[in-house]
C-alpha cells in the first residue's frame, strides 16, 4: 500500500525537484499555522494512500474535475489519499464536490477567487499553492494573487480596482461568511446586484467546501507536493 508524497520520495523516485529562489516575504505554511495553536508538526498526522491505491470511485471522480492541475503533475494527491482512508465517505463526498463544482453556475475563475481567498483567511498552504496553478489556468494572474493577499481580511472589505465589480463582491461576500459566519445585510445588498439567487447559492457552497478543505489540509498538517516547491508561499503578512 502506497503512502503520501515526500520530498525524499520524490527525489528516491528519479524525478528532480525544481528549484527556487526563496520569496521575498518570510513564507507560512498550513504547519507553521497549526504550530500557533501548538498542535503541529512537519509530519502528516495520517499517512495517506497513494494516487494508485485509490478506490476506483475516487480516481473516477477525480477524472471528472474541470482543471489539468487536478490530474498532471500538480495533482493533490496528498490531501486525496488522506480523505480516502475513509474510502466510502470519501467516495460520496468527493463525487459530491466534483459534481457541483461542474453544474455551479459561477464561472471556473470565480470559483479559483473564492478558494483562493479561503485560503488567505485559513492560511492554509497545501489549498494556496494549488489553487494558484490552478487558478492560472482560468486566468487568474500572478499579480492578482498578490492583491487577494493583501485585501484586509474584515467584514467591511474595500476591494481594489484589481478586480470586477462582481468579483469584488464575491470576495467581499467570502470574508463576511468566513468572519461573521452569515452574510451582512449590506453585503446581500451588494451581491445581489451582481448575482442571480443560485448564484448566491453556489457561492455559499464553495467557500463551504473549502472550509472543509483547509481544516483537513491544517488539522492533519497534509503536506505540500514537491512538485509545488516552486510555486509561490503565502506571505506572514497576508491579509492582516
Amino acid at each position: 500500500m502506497g503512502s503520501c508524497v515526500s520530498s525524499k520520495q520524490y527525489q528516491a523516485n528519479g524525478t528532480k525537484s525544481l528549484e527556487v529562489d526563496p520569496p521575498s516575504s518570510s513564507p507560512v505554511n498550513s504547519n507553521d499555522a497549526a504550530v500557533v495553536g501548538g498542535v503541529c508538526s512537519s509530519t502528516p498526522r495520517i499517512n495517506c494512500l497513494a494516487m494508485d491505491a485509490l478506490p476506483d470511485k475516487v480516481r473516477a471522480s477525480l477524472d471528472m474535475l474541470p482543471a489539468d492541475s487536478f490530474k498532471n503533475k500538480y495533482a493533490p494527491v496528498n490531501v486525496i489519499g488522506t480523505i480516502a482512508k475513509s474510502p466510502e465517505v470519501a467516495a460520496s463526498f468527493l463525487d459530491h464536490w466534483v459534481s457541483s463544482k461542474k453544474l455551479m453556475s459561477l464561472t471556473n475563475r470565480e470559483q479559483e477567487l473564492i478558494i483562493l481567498r479561503m485560503a488567505v483567511h485559513y492560511r492554509s498552504e497545501y489549498v494556496w499553492k494549488h489553487h494558484v496553478v490552478i487558478g492560472s489556468e482560468f486566468g487568474i494572474t500572478k499579480s492578482e494573487c498578490e492583491t487577494l493577499q493583501q485585501i484586509p481580511r474584515s467584514t467591511t472589505t474595500t476591494t481594489p480596482d484589481t478586480f470586477s465589480g462582481r468579483e469584488n463582491a464575491l470576495i467581499a461576500l467570502t470574508d463576511d461568511m468566513v468572519i461573521s459566519r452569515t452574510i451582512s445585510n449590506s453585503t446581500w445588498q451588494r451581491c445581489s446586484a451582481f448575482f442571480e439567487e443560485s448564484e448566491l447559492v453556489d457561492i455559499i457552497l464553495v467557500i463551504s467546501h473549502y472550509v472543509f478543505f483547509s481544516l483537513v489540509n491544517n488539522s492533519l498538517c497534509v503536506q505540500v507536493e514537491p512538485a509545488l516547491n516552486d510555486v509561490p508561499s503565502l506571505k506572514k503578512s497576508s491579509a492582516g
